[in-house]
């Protein structure tokens, strides 16, 4: 009976070290899984350390940009998101993606500032200098050709409009106006219909006219005509008449006067009688005469002077240093001219 009672204690004391050993296996468990009486661990709290700006480039001129990316630190499930601003406001605007798009010149301060934190912000520095370059900007005609050169828009004489252009061509007259008013005269190229020649239409364009300037075909043909080019119409030498228009020609000399006359001598093209070679005409166009402004012919001769290829008309000298009704230079193009403040050629 005793040999009884004592297998029974060490059983019982065996089985109690066994209970007290799966009670502290449990606990230890549940300490290592962050539990432990039902509770769990609290997530940690979203915080911003610290935020940071870099721009580049660092330098720009007024009419360039520079990108700002922010970095953004801190601990538990934070935002990275930021808002952007620049000082002084006078210097630019600075885009929700920080692209600074100056409006003056100087130095500019950018700062991101955290969303979530608006104490925490980092900025940078760019420095803003004039622009140097000059940039071109497309403001009319076609972006495209063809060998034979863009038509021409004439839409109604004497009518501005914003879809009227003139053809592509090459070696025009041209000359500016006290108003800023560009005209333009004649050169080899497409007319109305595509066609190819030597072009007599004039043209203006006002740049203050619609979003982009416009054109007005101010007189001369839309076509180059049958010979490849319209003959001069000359009129009586030293009178204005609506009806008066140079002949088609290329690489002529032009100037304006001091009281804002166009002035046009010579050239290669057509005569008045449709011959072509070198020009010796003097023409001015008043642009207060008439509705569109007017032609006269001022000298020179009205034919090239002969049936030949290239034919042209001689000059007359007369007395060196002496000025003479009868003086006129002979026939040429790509001449060089010059006008003095008199309004001298």
């Amino acid at each position: 009976m005793s040999v009884s009672r004592s297998v029974v204690k060490a059983v019982s004391t065996a089985l109690l070290s066994l209970s007290t050993l799966l009670v502290l296996s449990i606990s230890l468990l549940l300490t290592a899984c962050g539990g432990g009486g039902g509770g769990s661990t609290t997530p940690a709290t979203p915080t911003i350390t610290s935020v940071t700006a870099v721009c580049s480039p660092s330098s720009i001129q007024a009419n360039q940009t520079s990108t700002c990316t922010p970095t953004v630190s801190g601990t538990g499930n934070y935002s990275s998101s930021v808002t952007w601003s620049v000082s002084p406001t006078s210097m630019g605007t600075v885009s929700s993606a920080g692209v600074l798009s100056p409006a003056g010149t100087g130095t500019a301060t950018i700062t991101a500032t955290s969303t979530q934190d608006t104490t925490k912000s980092g900025s940078a520095s760019i420095v803003i200098t004039s622009s140097t370059a000059s940039e071109w900007t497309w403001m009319g005609g076609s972006s495209t050709g063809v060998q034979s050169g863009v038509s021409g828009v004439y839409g109604t004489l004497g009518t501005a409009a914003s879809t009227n252009t003139p053809g592509g061509r090459v070696s025009a007259m041209s000359w500016s106006d006290a108003l800023g008013n560009l005209w333009l005269f004649g050169g080899m190229g497409a007319d109305s219909t595509g066609e190819g020649g030597y072009l007599n239409e004039l043209w203006k364009f006002d740049p203050a006219l619609g979003a982009n300037g416009e054109w007005t075909w101010m007189g001369g043909s839309s076509t180059v005509g049958i010979n490849g080019g319209q003959s001069g119409v000359y009129g009586t030498l030293g009178i204005a008449a609506s009806s008066n228009i140079p002949g088609g020609r290329v690489s002529a000399m032009s100037w304006i006067g001091s009281n804002g006359n166009l002035w046009l001598f010579g050239g290669h093209g057509s005569d008045s009688t449709g011959s072509v070679g070198y020009l010796n005409d003097l023409w001015k166009f008043d642009p207060a005469l008439g509705t569109n402004g007017e032609w006269i012919w001022m000298g020179g001769s009205s034919t090239v002077g002969c049936n030949c290829s290239n034919g042209g008309q001689h000059g007359v000298y007369g007395t060196l240093g002496t000025a003479a009704s009868t003086n006129i230079p002979g026939a040429r193009d790509s001449a060089v001219s010059w006008s003095d403040a008199s309004g001298n050629l």
